[in-house]
């Protein structure tokens, strides 16, 4: 394959894209931490839906009016079924419901900031899983471990910040196409 296995992976375009930065030595690890950071982003624009950080601000908010702990944690989980199936939106229900001890907009940003680093942690794997049947295994581990070592790099409490401002609609995915935008030296 001349390409590259990440041609057919099995995931969304960003997600094949950070596979290819890893994949490839020119990417500096900044590069594929900046990749991992944008994939997730586009995840978050295309599962959860908009006015779902709002809901949980709501109940989360209010959660010191009411008498019984138990009830922020069944008002999170009638909102499943607004997520639409949605598997980045159940998580972040999932983390809204273990972190429902904090209350109001701190609260909501803990559970965006844990499902972000949740989520992110979850596709080296199937990366790695994906390079092992169409590639070596030493290509895969190297991958995976580039990967990794990039979602750590990855500040999920600023990236969390601006999903839960509502700032995700202005940062741009897109490729660079600027003559000075090669490679580092």
């Amino acid at each position: 394959m001349s390409d590259g296995p990440h041609r057919s992976l099995p995931m969304r375009k960003p997600w094949r894209r950070v596979a290819e930065y890893a994949d490839m030595p020119a990417f500096s690890d900044e590069e594929v931490s900046d990749a991992v950071e944008k994939a997730v982003i586009h995840d978050w624009k295309a599962e959860v839906p908009s006015g779902l950080i709002g809901k949980i601000g709501e109940i989360l908010g209010r959660k010191q009016e009411t008498l019984f702990a138990s009830e922020p944690a069944q008002s999170l989980e009638a909102l499943r079924s607004s997520t639409g199936g949605s598997g980045l939106a159940q998580l972040l229900l999932d983390c809204a419901i273990q972190g429902s001890s904090g209350v109001g907009t701190e609260a909501v940003a803990l559970a965006v900031e844990r499902t972000c680093s949740v989520w992110s942690k979850r596709h080296p794997r199937q990366i790695e899983e994906h390079y092992l049947r169409k590639s070596s295994a030493k290509r895969a581990v190297h991958v995976r471990s580039k990967i990794e070592g990039a979602v750590g790099r990855v500040s999920f409490h600023r990236l969390a910040r601006t999903l839960t401002d509502g700032k995700v609609h202005g940062i741009s995915l897109g490729k660079k196409t600027g003559l000075d935008d090669g490679v580092a030296f």
